[in-house]
């Protein structure tokens, strides 16, 4: 019997299954790929997001712990939080060859690394991890091993601050040590290195270790009113517009409430503070010795016996003489102890130190000894 050859017509059906099963392959093979390459690429930025996080808090971490003094242990401090945090569910391990001191230039944008923390005033944590799934090792491999850095800088001086502000405002020629009648940070800091005290609220306005005789302002005894009269915090470094002129209250009960407790607002440079007339000899002293845990003598002490209390107090420009009931713009923000409150004769005095300290606050760039650790890039 004769073998039945297929007709031209099924022989087309069957050509056509066989093409649709190789294209059926194709697309599925392209189809997993394509899930493949999804999954493992939302994989990779996951891991670069968690990364980011870790490095960043690792940073942040070292840099408080250097702008506090201990660059010894702020290396330490950035491996312990890094770890803190997990990428993929695994803590994320750095060593000593991630963390790198430098110093941190905030108007060039750049960061200069050091061989130690020695001059530093800010670091740079880095962050990466190998991947093990061959799609995302191809994507690795294309786009770079999944990594994150961070930089922190321990030293950005604060502009604004909401810490503990007092109701003095001291002349801003104090810190021209040349007598130049320019203030440069050397100048700033070679105070601040020598914890020199300034006279944060005046007996006579005028002294022979403050201003001299022809510079002297009998009439200021530096007293002032919070909250400020024109509050620049918004409008930036000009002078605020007369709409945003605020209707302040003076007074001895509310200035010797803001040096016994704490002003809640905030204080910035250019804001402009209302002069508080008369020398308020009683609501200094009074204000003074209660915002001092405890007293001994003159000397205002913490709650352990140690001597100067954390504070701040604004400087004022000192080009305008700010004779009777006027007002003073805040040039810069200092950080103080308050170290005595005594009476002398019918005055009341008040003596501060001059130190550095990280406040809370809005960063800003004037000169300031107020500084608050934050990441740069």
């Amino acid at each position: 019997m004769r073998k039945r050859r297929p007709t031209p017509r099924f022989k087309r059906l069957r050509e056509e299954r066989g093409a649709a099963a190789v294209l059926l392959a194709v697309m599925l093979v392209a189809l997993l790929s394509v899930l493949a390459v999804t999954i493992d690429g939302t994989r990779l930025m996951t891991l670069r997001a968690e990364l980011q996080t870790a490095v960043d808090a690792a940073a942040l971490a070292g840099a408080i712990e250097l702008a506090l003094g201990g660059g010894d242990n702020a290396e330490n401090v950035a491996i312990a939080y890094a770890a803190q945090n997990d990428a993929e569910g695994i803590p994320v391990a750095i060593g000593p060859d991630d963390v790198t001191f430098g110093v941190w230039d905030d108007v060039a944008r750049t960061f200069t690394p050091l061989p130690s923390s020695i001059g530093a005033n800010a670091l740079e944590v880095t962050a990466s991890r190998e991947v093990n799934n061959w799609v995302a090792w191809i994507i690795n491999h294309l786009t770079g091993t999944p990594g994150a850095r961070a930089t922190a800088w321990a030293e950005a001086p604060v502009g604004a601050t909401d810490d503990c502000v007092k109701p003095w405002a001291i002349p801003e020629e104090l810190l021209d040590v040349n007598g130049d009648g320019d203030i440069e940070q050397w100048e700033v800091d070679q105070k601040i290195q020598n914890n020199e005290e300034f006279i944060l609220k005046s007996a006579t306005g005028t002294t022979a270790d403050e201003l001299d005789a022809t510079s002297g302002i009998p009439s200021f005894f530096y007293p002032v009113v919070l909250p400020p009269v024109f509050d620049c915090t918004v409008t930036g470094p000009e002078r605020c517009a007369e709409g945003e002129y605020q209707d302040v209250q003076g007074g001895a009960a509310i200035y010797r409430d803001n040096i016994a407790s704490c002003f809640p607002g905030t204080i910035s440079q250019q804001d402009s503070l209302l002069v508080e007339p008369g020398n308020m000899p009683g609501p200094t002293v009074q204000g003074a010795r209660q915002f001092c845990p405890r007293i001994s003598g003159n000397a205002c002490l913490n709650a352990d016996g140690s001597q100067g209390v954390p504070m701040i107090a604004t400087f004022w420009d000192s080009e305008v003489d700010p004779l009777g009931r006027t007002q003073v713009e805040v040039a810069r923000l200092g950080s103080f102890l308050l170290w005595e409150v005594y009476s002398e004769g019918q005055h009341g005095v008040v003596v501060g130190r001059f130190v550095e300290e990280a406040v809370p606050g809005e960063v800003g760039r004037g000169a300031t000894t107020l500084r608050t650790p934050i990441l740069t890039r």
